[in-house]
C-alpha cells in the first residue's frame, strides 16, 4: 500500500527522471574529455546521479521502506566521496595551470556539469518542500551533494582562468552594508508603528465599549418618564369616564326630588273629600 500522496509521487518521478538523464549525459561527455582529473570527477558525479536516482525510485515504488534501507548504505552528507573529489579537483587544477591551455571540449564539459549540478540542487530542494519524511531529509542532503559537485567544477574552471569572478571593491561593500542597515531600521520602525497602532485601536475599542454602556444606561433610565407620560395619557379617558359618570349620575340624584313631589301630589289626590 502506498504511503505517499499523488502530488509527492509526481515530484519524485520528475526528480528520478532528471537524475537518470543527467547521469547519462555526464558519462557521455566524459568520454571526450582530455583532462584526466576532470574525466574522473565527471564519471564519479555521473555514478552518484544514477545511485541517487535508484534511491529516489525506491521511495516512489516501495512506499519508502526500501529507500530507507538504501539510504543507510552511504555516509551522511556524502563526506566520503566529497573528500576524494575535492582532492582530485585540486590536483587537477594545479596540473592544468602548469601545463598547456585546456581543451575546448574540457571547458564545455566543465561548464555544462557546473550548470547541471546547480540545477539539480535547486530541484532537490524544491522537491523536499513537497515531500514527506524520510524522502524530505534525503532530498535535502542530496541538494547539498549537488552543490558540492558544482563547487568542484567551479574550482576547475577558476583555476584555469575560465570563470569570471571579479572581487567586489570596498566602496561597493560599504554601500551594501549601508542599505542593509537602512532596511533593518525600516523593519524595526514598521514593527513599532504596528504595535503602537494596535495599542491605540485597543484603547479606542475599550472607550467605545464604555461609552456604549453609559449610553445604554442613560437611554434605559430616560425611557421611564415616557412610560409615565403614557400612563397619564391613558389615565385621562378613565378620569373623563368617571367625570362623565358623575355628570350622568346627577339625574338619578334629582329623581329623589321628583319622587318626593310625586308622593306629595299622590297624597293630595288620595285624601278623601268630606262632603258638607
Amino acid at each position: 500500500m502506498a504511503t505517499i500522496t499523488q502530488h509527492e509521487a509526481a515530484e519524485l518521478w520528475e526528480i528520478v527522471r532528471d537524475h537518470h538523464l543527467a547521469g547519462a549525459k555526464l558519462l557521455w561527455m566524459a568520454q571526450g574529455v582530455q583532462d584526466q582529473h576532470l574525466r574522473q570527477m565527471m564519471q564519479q558525479h555521473a555514478h552518484r546521479f544514477q545511485q541517487a536516482a535508484q534511491q529516489l525510485d525506491g521511495f516512489l515504488h516501495s512506499g519508502m521502506g526500501q529507500a530507507s534501507m538504501l539510504g543507510q548504505t552511504w555516509q551522511p552528507a556524502g563526506q566520503g566521496w566529497q573528500g576524494s573529489f575535492m582532492g582530485a579537483g585540486v590536483q587537477g587544477g594545479q596540473g592544468g595551470m602548469m601545463g598547456q591551455n585546456p581543451h575546448p571540449i574540457d571547458v564545455l564539459a566543465a561548464g555544462e556539469c557546473l550548470k547541471e549540478c546547480k540545477s539539480m540542487a535547486v530541484k532537490c530542494m524544491w522537491g523536499a518542500t513537497e515531500a514527506s519524511q524520510p524522502a524530505r531529509g534525503f532530498l535535502q542532503q542530496l541538494a547539498g551533494e549537488h552543490l558540492h559537485m558544482a563547487e568542484q567544477h567551479y574550482r576547475w574552471l577558476e583555476q584555469r582562468g575560465l570563470y569570471a569572478s571579479p572581487k567586489a571593491d570596498q566602496q561597493a561593500i560599504q554601500t551594501y552594508n549601508q542599505k542593509l542597515h537602512q532596511i533593518a531600521q525600516s523593519g524595526q520602525q514598521a514593527v513599532q508603528l504596528a504595535q503602537a497602532q494596535l495599542g491605540g485601536q485597543q484603547d479606542q475599542f475599550q472607550q467605545y465599549q464604555y461609552g456604549q454602556q453609559q449610553q445604554y444606561g442613560q437611554s434605559q433610565y430616560a425611557q421611564q418618564p415616557q412610560y409615565a407620560q403614557y400612563g397619564q395619557q391613558y389615565g385621562q379617558p378613565y378620569g373623563q369616564t368617571f367625570q362623565y359618570s358623575q355628570q350622568q349620575g346627577q339625574p338619578f340624584q334629582s329623581g329623589q326630588h321628583y319622587g318626593q313631589q310625586s308622593q306629595l301630589y299622590g297624597q293630595q289626590y288620595t285624601q278623601p273629600q268630606v262632603r258638607q
